[in-house]
């Protein structure tokens, strides 16, 4: 039996609602145009804020199709930390650390159900922001005769 070769697989994603999102102001997303035919989305978030995720796997005809052994990752925990729901593995938590830059939600599973592996892949950038003031320090020096 002969395997189908590898093929590029788009992972369509939706991020939202943004409501849900914890403190300050709903995070934001942005779509980058890259070339033709082709986008990237990246979630923007304040170093105090965390947002949910949820993949849905389709195949090349939209339908959602079925996968095993997801697996959610970061590229950088000392930006962004993913954590998986124990109960729907479907879904994760993206966490900013408090610490500004950017990161990569990863997450994986085996397109091929039962017997094999295909390994599919999808890729969330995340920016992270220095979250808005809510403290003022003023710092006074020593006092001088003018």
């Amino acid at each position: 039996m002969k395997l189908p070769s590898k093929k590029q697989i788009t992972i369509d994603w939706r991020i939202g609602p943004v409501s849900e999102c914890k403190e300050r102001k709903p995070s934001l997303s942005k779509i980058d145009k890259r070339k033709e035919g082709e986008a990237s989305m990246s979630l923007i978030m304040t170093t105090v804020q965390e947002c949910p995720l949820q993949v849905v796997f389709k195949d090349s005809q939209g339908n959602v199709a079925p996968v095993e052994n997801i697996v959610w990752t970061s590229s950088d925990e000392n930006i962004i930390t993913v954590t998986p729901d124990a109960s729907d593995p479907t879904k994760a938590v993206v966490a900013a650390t408090g610490t500004t830059g950017t990161g990569q939600v990863n997450v994986q599973a085996d397109a091929r159900v039962g017997s094999g592996t295909n390994e599919i892949t999808g890729l969330l950038d995340v920016e992270i922001l220095s979250a808005e003031a809510t403290v003022v320090e003023i710092s006074a020096g020593t006092p001088t005769d003018k």
